[in-house]
């Protein structure tokens, strides 16, 4: 990987060793009276290693913010190049939304796990939306009276990783992997009267296609001697992109069948130059559920 990856992972894996050590110190030692009976097991923040293949089910609700640019090639007849943003608040986004699917699954033996993260989200937003126009002439701003700007996003994860540390309270896994990143955009737009040499109406649409080498630390942290516990997740990459990052965190209970928890998470792309999608940020609160198929 760059030099990029390189530099920013010590720092991940750093931060969340020094996290699981402060609660690892922290945390009273859980009861010993009596042993552990089968549901003590079930509820254990932490599971502790098991020798079979147990498969658990991640569906999620990311109540993301979404910000993006993107650079639109002439149409057929003009040489005038587009660049139109997508900025959404949470809030915009549910008002923008048509469709999309969230979800996550793990497979995991031993200290060995393989994660898959799968996002598709198709918004349209209504406004102006043409940032500059770049024709024979230079960069023009027009004056926009309408247009409409339709992105579908689709985000891929795939990765496999190994405990480097844990016991019956923590762990710290690193990982490494890929990212796929899909960027399907069309574009209308009205102006209040002709830009270089576009007509003052139009339909134009651009995608890209961007895969990333990724590599990242997570782990988690039981809370006190409680059911709850502290997840946390943080990978760098690069590739198709000069840089791509993400980092995630919850607070998590834990029940019999698994555990549901709340937090945040940020996800950031910075495409290369020349490229049709400019930049990529998305951020919010995130709602996970993890269902444990079997004991």
């Amino acid at each position: 990987m760059s030099r990029h990856v390189h530099s920013a992972l010590p720092p991940l894996a750093g931060a969340a060793w020094l996290l699981t050590a402060t609660f690892a110190q922290a945390a009273p030692p859980p009861p010993s009276a009596t042993a552990p009976g089968p549901d003590a097991y079930r509820t254990m923040p932490v599971r502790p290693v098991d020798p079979q293949w147990r498969v658990t089910a991640v569906p999620y609700l990311w109540f993301a913010s979404v910000k993006s640019s993107v650079a639109f090639t002439p149409p057929v007849g003009s040489r005038s190049t587009i660049d139109a943003t997508f900025d959404a608040s949470f809030g915009d986004v549910l008002s923008a939304f048509k469709f999309g699917f969230m979800g996550a699954a793990e497979a995991r033996r031993g200290r060995f796990s393989a994660q898959t993260d799968f996002i598709y989200l198709s918004l349209a937003q209504s406004g102006s939306h043409v940032r500059d126009v770049t024709g024979p002439l230079g960069r023009e701003f027009p004056v926009s009276v309408g247009g409409e700007l339709k992105p579908k996003t689709t985000l891929w994860t795939l990765s496999g990783g190994y405990d480097v540390f844990r016991n019956e309270r923590n762990f710290v896994q690193l990982f490494a992997g890929f990212r796929y990143l899909g960027s399907d955009n069309t574009l209308d737009w009205s102006f209040q009267g002709p830009v270089a040499d576009l007509p003052r109406t139009g339909t134009r649409s651009a995608s890209d296609n961007i895969w990333d080498g990724i590599a990242g630390v997570r782990g988690e942290s039981a809370l006190g001697a409680s059911r709850w516990k502290l997840v946390y997740y943080g990978d760098v990459g690069t590739g198709g992109s000069k840089l791509t990052w993400q980092a995630s965190g919850q607070l998590a209970y834990t029940y019999f069948w698994g555990d549901i928890g709340i937090g945040w998470r940020y996800m950031d792309y910075q495409p290369h130059d020349g490229g049709v999608l400019q930049n990529l940020t998305m951020s919010g609160p995130i709602l996970v559920a993890h269902y444990r198929f079997g004991s």
